[in-house]
């Protein structure tokens, strides 16, 4: 399972999954134009203030 954090957050509670086997891939920098292309494989999306459009999540067809 893969977890992408698309904001800058702490760290630390990430951890901790990927003790588990949660691959947690870290792209702070990631803006509304970019998340689409970078959310193929991934099942679990974690944002703070990045902009979530519907056409990225339509197009995100393995997010939980």
């Amino acid at each position: 399972m893969r977890l992408l954090l698309a904001d800058e957050l702490d760290q630390e509670p990430f951890y901790e999954l990927s003790l588990l086997g949660v691959d947690v891939v870290n792209k702070p920098t990631l803006t509304v134009e970019s998340l689409g292309s970078a959310l193929e494989g991934v099942h679990i999306l974690v944002v703070s203030s990045t902009e979530v459009t519907a056409e990225v999540l339509e197009r995100a067809t393995q997010l939980s």
